[in-house]
């Protein structure tokens, strides 16, 4: 297995087309989303894309059934994990900055709980998206 620099996100963007701004001005119109969680290396964040570009592109009985299913429930301490890693400690073992860099995340920690409340409370107020029985049924 692997094991590549990188990580993060995984963002999916694509024209949306033509439209006209508010001052009715042509415009082009591109749009985006963030998909699933923060990836560890790249290795990750390929093998995640892979996945979907399988299931998009050849259909479900292409992409294996995940090995483990991630919870519905948003837990507030997976808010805080993600507030918490924006400042990533991997790879500063080596540097001589390491020490101040936990000292510096120590120091933002309250900001870091403000941060992690207000993206639990976030996660508390989305709803599963119902598609249209158009849409759902499309596939049988």
């Amino acid at each position: 297995h692997e094991v590549l620099p990188g990580g993060g996100f995984l963002i999916l963007s694509w024209d949306a087309g033509t439209v006209y701004d508010a001052d009715g001005k042509l415009t082009d119109d591109f749009d985006g989303t963030f998909v699933g969680r923060t990836a560890r290396n790249g290795a990750e964040l390929l093998a995640f894309w892979e996945y979907i570009r399988r299931y998009m592109e050849i259909g479900p009985e292409a992409a294996p059934p995940p090995k483990k299913l991630l919870s519905k429930t948003p837990w507030p301490w997976l808010s805080f994990e993600a507030a918490w890693n924006i400042l990533p400690l991997r790879g500063l073992r080596e540097s001589g900055m390491w020490p101040m860099f936990v000292l510096v995340k120590l120091m933002l920690l309250p900001v870091t709980l403000i941060h992690a409340t207000g993206h639990w409370i976030s996660l508390l107020l989305c709803y599963e998206p119902k598609f249209p029985p158009s849409i759902e049924d499309a596939d049988k």
